[in-house]
């Protein structure tokens, strides 16, 4: 956070320049969708990413492991097919990634080939990736497709030993046009998952709906848009003070009270009881206003006596340059306790793609170990070294 580089490594030479390189690297191309996660259990990171758009007819994924708590030193690197070896299109997307004490779980976006969907939900013994092992189906590698909640899963950080299960979150809306949030779990011995699908729907009471209009920046009616469709792209286990996990999730939705307006649905359940608790933030009056992204985390120390989580989201108006907010969530009360405009925008995105497709996700948040603080890194318009109209803003923040 000084802004000192310590190591810089080309992504190229990360992924192609290993002892023996990765096959994909044969067929050219590069790595996008990155996701970097932090595994503070074990003290690992893991980097996931699509591997495109390589001349390779088969869509495939990426995973490497550091060897150790310091990421300057050696890695373990895998490639395997996003959507099974059958798979033969190179039509893959949006591998999120999750993991808890036995697996990580990679799922990617894949449709269907001669009628049989694609295995996109990849589930791998962490152990194994952890030590170099290789990878080997149906040893430490296993390959599933949820047929309720679909391509469009997000596997969970889990953060609490407690939670043996790794969820699975899923955003939807319910006929009657509500907001709703299901989830589908992996369970068993490491080397034996089994995949429990749909097991709840939570249904919250917000309108809502798939549709992401495109919202506005100062100077631009309706001009900014994003990709996030509707998909959760951040959700976690954690226990709280009491030391009963909940599942949190967050998802930007379109709000169909207001026009060209969208809104961020955050849901928390008990995984022991089932209940649950449902928030809304969004501008109720607003036209063409919203979040673009969001990602929501609560601090891992110290303990407090409230249930509380930490939203953070991109955010875009007619008076607020794309820029990032954060709240507090008191889940106690089901209530926002404290809200923040942590960095805005300086200008409205030119005509393109910074305009047309401002963000996939936030980039990071998470929680510093043994810290209540957490590093967030967000997209806000303004020039940076690297693009005269988007900047990745850091910050360490204090719920």
């Amino acid at each position: 956070m000084t802004g000192n580089i310590i190591k810089q490594t080309l992504k190229s030479d990360f992924w192609c320049e290993g002892n023996p390189a990765l096959p994909i690297c044969s067929f050219g191309g590069f790595d996008g969708d990155q996701r970097v996660i932090y595994d503070p259990g074990a003290g690992r990171w893991i980097i996931t990413a699509l591997w495109l758009p390589a001349s390779s007819t088969i869509a495939t994924d990426v995973i490497a492991v550091s060897q150790s708590n310091d990421p300057r030193l050696g890695w373990n690197l895998y490639q395997f097919p996003a959507c099974g070896s059958f798979y033969t299109l190179n039509g893959s997307d949006q591998p999120h990634t999750g993991f808890n004490r036995k697996w990580i779980v990679v799922n990617s976006s894949c449709g269907s080939q001669n009628g049989i969907p694609g295995t996109g939900l990849g589930v791998f013994s962490k152990s194994d990736l952890y030590s170099g092992k290789s990878l080997i189906v149906n040893t430490n590698w296993f390959e599933f497709v949820d047929p309720i909640s679909g391509q469009t899963d997000n596997p969970t950080l889990t953060y609490t030993r407690a939670a043996g299960r790794e969820y699975l979150t899923h955003a939807d809306v319910s006929a009657s046009g509500f907001a709703t949030t299901t989830y589908s779990y992996l369970s068993g011995a490491t080397n034996a998952p089994v995949l429990h699908s749909g097991v709840e729907t939570v249904t919250t009471s917000f309108k809502a709906s798939l549709n992401l209009p495109s919202v506005s920046a100062p100077g631009c009616n309706f001009c900014m848009g994003y990709f996030s469709a509707g998909w959760i792209h951040s959700s976690s286990v954690w226990a709280f003070h009491s030391g009963v996990p909940y599942i949190l999730s967050t998802v930007v939705l379109g709000n169909p009270a207001v026009s060209n307006g969208t809104q961020v649905i955050n849901v928390a359940t008990n995984i022991p009881t089932g209940q649950a608790v449902a928030l809304r933030i969004a501008p109720l009056t607003q036209n063409g206003s919203g979040a673009m992204a969001s990602e929501i985390v609560m601090p891992i120390v110290p303990p407090s006596s409230v249930d509380e989580a930490v939203i953070v989201y991109d955010y875009s108006s007619s008076t607020y340059y794309p820029g990032v907010k954060a709240v507090l969530w008191n889940m106690d009360s089901n209530s926002v306790i404290y809200g923040k405009s942590l960095m805005q925008g300086v200008l409205t995105p030119s005509p393109g793609f910074n305009r047309r497709r401002w963000v996939d996700f936030i980039d990071a948040v998470a929680p510093v170990p043994g810290r209540s603080k957490l590093v967030l890194a967000g997209s806000v318009a303004a020039p940076s070294s690297t693009d005269s109209e988007h900047a990745t803003y850091w910050v360490q923040i204090q719920p």
